[in-house]
């Protein structure tokens, strides 16, 4: 008998054109998409300069609203201070040489000399200045937290300063405590200005009491 030969199969080879381009997807897919970081960071960027932008407005605008005030004030001096009386309902309050009085209110002789000597205190002291110099700051750091406590504890600070200046001038701290009492609820209208306020009271009246 003659054996007949059996070709073997032919196997012919399959290009694997569709799974080389499926790992180039893998690899694509977990690589880091460098444009997504970019727009993070504009995004951060825009931020940062919208806020510092809108902060840098707002100083400006409270500075030009102080000077519109002293242009449209009676002026006159104390001590070579710059006195102005407004017409308006205000607190009193001082910023650089400047200290601004309701007109009324010191005509009719309402405004305590504890009061004015406190203001002149701010004044001497130059306490506006450091104001102006916070504010500064905040307009490029106001994402630190540090530096609204540094803030709200140097306003603290200089109170204390110009009380002690006055208690050390008039020497009745019972009578300047009834007026510190009488006069917490009043808020100044100028942001940068030194005046009473009401959360510092109670820890000027404490120490007020010390030596």
């Amino acid at each position: 008998m003659i054996a007949i030969p059996v070709e073997a199969p032919v196997i012919v080879p399959v290009i694997m054109e569709n799974t080389s381009l499926m790992n180039q997807d893998v690899e694509t897919s977990l690589r880091p998409n460098a444009d997504s970081g970019g727009g993070i960071i504009n995004i951060i960027a825009v931020t940062f300069a919208v806020v510092n932008s809108y902060l840098m407005f707002r100083l400006i605008r409270n500075y030009l609203i102080i000077k519109k005030a002293v242009r449209q004030g009676q002026v006159f001096l104390i001590e070579k201070i710059q006195v102005v009386l407004l017409d308006q309902p205000l607190t009193p309050h001082s910023f650089l040489n400047t200290i601004f009085l309701n007109r009324d209110e010191y005509n009719s002789g309402k405004v305590e000399a504890e009061v004015i000597q406190h203001e002149i205190a701010h004044v001497k002291q130059k306490h506006s200045w450091d104001i102006c110099l916070l504010e500064l700051v905040q307009v490029f750091a106001w994402f630190n937290p540090v530096i609204y406590l540094y803030k709200k504890s140097i306003k603290i600070n200089h109170e204390l300063l110009a009380d002690a200046s006055v208690v050390k001038q008039l020497d009745n701290v019972r009578s300047y405590q009834e007026i510190l009492l009488r006069r917490a609820i009043a808020q100044s209208t100028f942001v940068l200005a030194s005046s009473f306020t009401f959360y510092t009271t109670k820890k000027r009246l404490v120490m007020l009491t010390k030596k």
